[in-house]
């Protein structure tokens, strides 16, 4: 009886159909064995120790000396911000352009142009106008005829006071330096200052500073051969 069993449990193990397993594969087979290693490494902490490294570890590069990725990655930082401050230059140099055009188209009288000897000239005839007999005459009646005269030219008047403020201040040093006139501040911090002509007779500017400051000869120099 055994020997029967064991015949019918060989047909029967015979007769059956084999089974096949088919894998098909999952979402794990899209990952390569070591990149999946490494991810769950960095995730992990367990590869702490070996990122420094890859950081320190040299880009070789025919042109030139390799670098680290952390260089590189610094030499990108860096190149940003000089972007930035180059902007900012920019920025700050165009505000300072538009200023200073403001400034040029409210300020585009005179008082920008240097004519000394005419700012002297207009100072001296205004005195000569306002003097009776050689009396002193204050400076701000003088800058009062610089003022009406530049406004006359069609200069606003803010700039057109700015401008003979200075220019009859200067032009009186200049004057008494060159011995036309004699200067005067009367006692006390804010003494109006006065101007008294020296050359009552004299009514040209011109003649006159011939006369005071001639201008220096050039001495021919025979050459001998």
């Amino acid at each position: 009886q055994a020997a029967s069993l064991l015949d019918r449990q060989e047909r029967a193990f015979e007769q059956e159909e084999e089974e096949v397993w088919e894998y098909d594969g999952g979402w794990e087979a899209d990952f390569d064995d070591a990149d999946y290693n490494f991810s769950v490494g960095v995730l992990s902490g367990a590869a702490a120790e070996t990122l420094p490294q890859m950081f320190e570890g040299r880009i070789h590069r025919d042109e030139s000396r390799p670098v680290t990725l952390g260089e590189l990655l610094m030499g990108l930082q860096d190149a940003g911000r000089l972007a930035t401050e180059q902007r900012m230059r920019e920025e700050i140099a165009k505000e300072r352009r538009d200023a200073h055009e403001r400034a040029r188209e409210r300020f585009s009288g005179s008082l920008h142009i240097e004519d000394l000897e005419g700012d002297l000239k207009r100072t001296w005839e205004s005195l000569k106008l306002r003097s009776d007999a050689g009396e002193p005459v204050s400076l701000k009646l003088l800058v009062d005829d610089l003022t009406s005269k530049s406004m006359e030219e069609g200069i606003p008047l803010e700039e057109a006071e700015a401008e003979a403020q200075v220019a009859a201040l200067i032009s009186a040093l200049f004057l008494t330096n060159r011995g036309f006139v004699d200067l005067k501040q009367n006692s006390g911090r804010n003494g109006d200052i006065t101007l008294r002509d020296l050359w009552d007779e004299e009514d040209d500017f011109t003649t006159l500073s011939l006369r005071l400051n001639p201008k220096p000869k050039i001495q021919e120099v025979s050459e001998f051969v």
